[in-house]
């Protein structure tokens, strides 16, 4: 139910109110395996003995205390933080010494005199041979370990939950995306650390390299890294270069970074979903996540615009994108673009888009005019070239004013018009809408299972074992339809124990009830709902209709008063 997006059959008021909120509060003791007695003399722990604490703990088992929800929410929350600091860690390369030496002049440099002479062998071969560098460290083997962890606590969320219940919420669709990148990263890393190994040993470089540059021996050092540099060796000394400028776009450990990067940042960005826990942020959470609707909405209209004018504008420009232009640039004659904004569509696509924050100036957008042979200066002028674009330009110009018109004025304030509405509305119900988002964190933590934090979830428990082995006892057990069958069962015997301990704790009678006894119930009740508003709309207008009567004839009543006293 908490799954509902609109308030439509009131829920969020409903989960928000008083008694739900009671109810998450204190009954969540449910989880703990504890005396409830117990619980109004745990305020007085700080001042009780320390053999009375432990009692308790004993008592309460560390199972129990692991299954408690604010346990459970404060270790997958450091386990987070952890995964965070770790990704810094790997981002700022802090375990990497700074230094770069590059060629074997700089390592009598002065500057270089504190470190020891393995130091700087080792700065010099990372700069220079490509496997000298290590590609997969301690803390990068950390990550995969918790990346590891972080797939199999989805793949269990999915079981659990559904895939359709999984798919609801877009906090999901940024693991699903965060994880596949990461995975798609470290299976690029790996690839490349294999193809540098490979490679290594074929030329067995950095073992030679080393110990030449150990013994002192730099002439022949330089003489094996050009040899193994030649040209003729290729395509197994690609994998041995070290710098960067000399590989290719696509090389697997670029990719991996750039996969990484985008990751980083999505990552960074999940934490967001913390932000109900706490009062002066849950909102803002919320107004964030439904200003991206509206931003995806503003996003049509404006890719629509961009479009017809960047169209436009090409059709207008094409002729004199495509031509090159000799020019005197600081003593030099250099070849330009006739219209360097508009030199293709993508060009145009960057100019019109940029232009927006004002890195496009106006003179990218006029054209060029080429000078007679022989004649390279800005200063010489043709009134016949000049005239000859004039209509070109002016029209130019025209539509890109009103480009920046309808993009900057228009849509801009548009856009800020939609986000302001919906802060507003956000404000406006700001208890019940941070209360229900608060709920529904409350409740992922609630769930059973997932215990254990990222990455010791994937330690195996003996309650996993127990699954496995019913999961196995069922699809090899004869007279058993198919997987679905098993999963429909799971499913049920999941709600009801779920419902079953709700109950418990309510002291309420369960009643068997089916999916459409629920929907009749929810129908029931909104129909209700609506029935008390209108009896509480007649009620006012009643009294307002009671309230104008009795003022009339009050003064109806004062009126013959005087009158009759005149």
């Amino acid at each position: 139910m908490l799954q509902v997006s609109k308030n439509k059959f009131g829920f969020k008021t409903v989960y928000a109110g008083e008694f739900c909120q009671h109810s998450f509060l204190k009954k969540g003791k449910k989880w703990a395996q504890f005396n409830p007695p117990l619980l109004p003399d745990i305020n007085c722990v700080k001042e009780a003995k320390k053999q009375d604490v432990m009692k308790l703990l004993e008592e309460m088992g560390l199972g129990a205390i692991m299954r408690c929800p604010i346990t459970k929410f404060i270790t997958h929350t450091t386990s987070h933080g952890c995964f965070l600091v770790l990704l810094a860690v790997a981002t700022f390369r802090i375990t990497e010494s700074s230094v770069s030496i590059t060629s074997t002049d700089e390592l009598d440099d002065p500057q270089y005199m504190a470190l020891s002479h393995d130091e700087k062998v080792q700065s010099l071969l990372k700069e220079t041979l490509r496997p000298a560098s290590t590609l997969i460290t301690h803390v990068q083997m950390c990550i995969v370990f918790w990346i590891s962890g972080l797939l199999w606590y989805e793949c269990k969320q999915v079981y659990n939950s559904g895939a359709r219940s999984y798919l609801t919420d877009y906090y999901n669709f940024m693991d699903f995306s965060v994880l596949t990148m990461y995975l798609a990263s470290y299976v690029l890393r790996f690839f490349t650390e294999f193809k540098v190994s490979e490679a290594d040993r074929f030329f067995n470089g950095t073992n030679r390299a080393k110990e030449l540059l150990v013994h002192g021996n730099y002439t022949y050092f330089n003489l094996l890294t050009a040899e193994i540099k030649d040209p003729k060796h290729s395509p197994n000394n690609y994998f041995m270069e070290a710098s960067r400028f000399q590989w290719e776009a696509n090389d697997p450990e670029i990719l991996s970074d750039v996969l990484f990067a985008i990751a980083n940042v999505i990552s960074f960005a999940r934490t967001t979903y913390l932000m109900p826990a706490f009062e002066v942020l849950g909102p803002l959470q919320i107004s964030l996540g439904r200003m991206i609707g509206d931003i995806t909405r503003f996003l049509v209209l404006f890719s629509l615009v961009l479009f017809a004018f960047m169209v436009g504008l090409h059709n207008l420009y094409w002729y004199y994108g495509a031509q090159k232009i000799k020019m005197e640039l600081n003593g030099h004659i250099v070849s330009i673009h006739a219209a360097k904004a508009f030199q293709g569509l993508s060009a145009t696509f960057y100019s019109l888009f940029w232009s927006m924050f004002g890195q496009v100036s106006i003179n990218d957008i006029s054209v060029k005019h080429p000078k007679p042979p022989g004649v390279y200066s800005s200063l010489y002028s043709s009134s016949h070239m000049e005239t000859s674009t004039s209509i070109v330009e002016g029209v130019g110009l025209y539509l890109f004013g009103i480009y920046h018109v309808v993009v900057i004025i228009v849509l801009i304030n548009m856009l800020i018009a939609m986000m302001s509405h919906t802060f507003e509305d956000i404000q406006t119900d700001c208890d019940v809408e941070w209360k229900f988002a608060r709920t529904k964190l409350w409740l992922n933590y609630m769930d059973e299972g997932s215990t254990l934090p990222v990455p010791f979830n994937m330690i195996p428990t003996p309650k996993s074992f127990s699954y496995i082995f019913s999961f196995c006892q069922i699809i090899v057990k004869p007279n058993t339809n198919s997987f679905l069958d098993f999963e429909k069962t799971r499913k049920q015997t999941f709600l009801k124990k779920r419902r079953e301990n709700v109950c418990k704790t309510l002291d309420l009678k369960m009643d068997e009830t089916s999916y459409s006894d629920i929907m009749h119930r929810l129908v029931k009740r909104y129909l209700f709902k609506l029935e008390r508003a209108k009896d509480e709309r007649d009620s006012r207008k009643s009294v307002h209709s009671t309230f104008t009567r009795c003022s009339f004839d009050l003064f109806s009543t004062l009126i013959r008063r005087h009158s009759t006293f005149i």
